[in-house]
């Protein structure tokens, strides 16, 4: 079943999507990776507690920009 998505004028700059000229928004991944980042260098969060899971995001990165990439070369 397919949900229909609406037509929206979104821009993104990478951290932040602009709708028309006036409403700014973050985007969630940013938010949290900022969230990580701050708490790693507060020491809130030991490394060795995320260790497992930021290799296995590492060894599927590769993957994750197959596709952005295909359609660079496309365009």
């Amino acid at each position: 079943m397919e949900r229909e998505v609406p037509e929206t004028n979104y821009t993104s700059t990478g951290l932040f999507f602009f709708r028309g000229s006036r409403t700014c928004t973050a985007s969630p991944a940013a938010i949290y990776g900022l969230l990580l980042l701050a708490a790693l260098c507060l020491q809130v969060i030991n490394p060795e507690q995320i260790k497992e899971s930021t290799q296995w995001l590492i060894t599927v990165m590769p993957i994750l920009f197959m596709a952005p990439t295909v359609n660079l070369a496309e365009h």
